[in-house]
């Protein structure tokens, strides 16, 4: 390799065979340690030095390099770019490397990310998938502003066919992710968890429903970092889809408390945090849906990603975008992208969730605290207002509960080669059939199942 990492991912892990590569085997490397990788054509320096226990515990240890991570410049020059060595431990009292791996994963070595499928996303020549977007637009935020990537990007868009309308097209994130779990929580997360672990946060504390897919995400990749999750569970109507992700969530080693309802959960909240309390230390809080200001700037990223796709020509720029809201992060974050990136797109949120305030207002307003953080950060802009708007049409009796327009829109997504789950994107998608804008129509796919 000689200090050059996979070309198409620019990122890959290297497990030293044994002790003697590290400079020693009972106590734990300090920060700065160097070392040759398994390939012995790759020095290594240590960013972060694990555990004492865990070192003198296991006879193994693996490097992760990780392009544009949250430290300073340590290792494997890639472009002029920088790779942050981590790392990674057994999980404690067994062999399994945590997360466990899966052939296509990043934690294999792979340069690309395998679809659910096992189509691989093509790689785009020319074009810097490592570095955020924010990052290349607003330098200042390299500093201020930690990112980690998860997942493989641009995400692919395509125009569908066979859905009765012939101008509708897919930005398909579900393939984002390589980790346990894909989809818009996964983007969330590539800002959300270095800002976690800038504070040096050991456990979150958040909120979902029995099947969340933001608790399922949370915990597979905050567990990379060290940080242990607790999940506090409503209920929702319970069908297969539920009950399959509830084992997920049960294996996933999240610790899940089943508060029953949002009153209940509000009046467990004291009780849950002194709890999970490490000595004096606090969980930190992550509302549902990974929507804090810090985690809306994923979809931020995702809008000005589809400007560089529109740019390019791969789609005619969308007249509206649709995509399913159920804590509000991806369509605030959305329309707060697409307006940076000088698209003059109107996101259409569908409301999937009726417990929680996602009306335009909220929405843009949630758009509104999200730039403020840039700004904060050092970001300097000026653009004209989100183009945003909300509609409840398709909530039916409310979130979880099955509509009969959903489930025939995710038949007709089906033949179109796309799987949908029944609470978010299969109720988006049926707004996306229905929609009636003078242009092209964008659908956003955020479902991202992983065996």
């Amino acid at each position: 390799m000689r200090g050059r990492l996979p070309p198409a991912r620019c990122e890959g892990i290297l497990t030293a065979p044994d002790r003697s590569a590290a400079p020693s085997s009972t106590a734990p490397p300090p920060t700065g340690a160097t070392w040759p990788a398994a390939d012995r054509d790759t020095t290594l320096t240590l960013t972060e030095p694990p555990h004492a226990e865990s070192w003198a515990r296991h006879p193994e240890v693996r490097i992760d390099l990780q392009p544009h991570g949250y430290a300073a410049p340590s290792a494997g020059l890639v472009d002029g770019s920088v790779a942050v060595a981590r790392l990674r431990l057994p999980i404690d009292g067994g062999s399994d490397w945590l997360p466990p791996q899966r052939p296509g994963s990043h934690l294999a070595g792979h340069a690309q990310e395998l679809h659910p499928e096992g189509r691989q996303h093509p790689p785009c020549p020319g074009r810097d998938m490592t570095t955020p977007q924010l990052h290349r637009r607003f330098p200042a935020l390299e500093r201020t502003l930690p990112f980690l990537r998860l997942g493989d990007a641009p995400t692919p868009v395509r125009k569908l066919t066979g859905t009765g309308r012939d101008d509708l097209w897919c930005k398909d994130d579900s393939g984002y992710g390589s980790g346990g779990w894909g989809g818009n929580k996964v983007r969330k997360l590539e800002w959300l968890l270095p800002e976690l672990r800038r504070r040096g946060v050991r456990t979150v504390l958040t909120v979902g429903a029995t099947g969340t897919n933001w608790g399922l995400a949370a915990t597979l990749y905050g567990r990379e970092l060290g940080i242990d999750t607790v999940i506090a569970l409503v209920d929702q109507p319970e069908d297969e889809h539920v009950r399959e992700q509830l084992r997920r969530l049960r294996r996933s080693g999240a610790t899940l408390h089943f508060t029953r309802s949002k009153p209940l959960t509000m009046a467990a909240a004291p009780w849950l945090f002194l709890r999970h309390a490490r000595g004096l230390r606090l969980p930190s809080y992550l509302p549902a849906g990974g929507s804090a200001p810090i985690g809306v700037l994923g979809y931020v990223e995702a809008g000005l990603e589809l400007g560089d796709q529109v740019e390019a020509g791969e789609l005619p720029e969308p007249r509206c975008i649709v995509t399913a809201v159920g804590s509000g992060g991806t369509a605030a974050g959305l329309a707060l992208g697409c307006a940076l990136a000088g698209l003059r797109s109107q996101v259409l949120a569908v409301v999937v969730n009726e417990t929680l305030p996602l009306a335009t207002v909220d929405l843009t307003r949630l758009a509104g605290r999200a730039a403020a953080v840039l700004r904060r950060r050092g970001a300097a802009f000026d653009i004209p207002p989100p183009r945003l708007t909300s509609t409840r049409a398709h909530l039916g009796r409310g979130y979880g509960h099955h509509t009969t327009e959903a489930t025939a829109a995710a038949q007709v997504a089906e033949a179109a080669g796309l799987h949908l789950d029944p609470v978010y994107t299969a109720k988006a998608f049926a707004a996306a059939l229905t929609a009636a804008p003078d242009g092209p129509v964008l659908f956003l796919n955020t479902y991202g199942p992983r065996t």
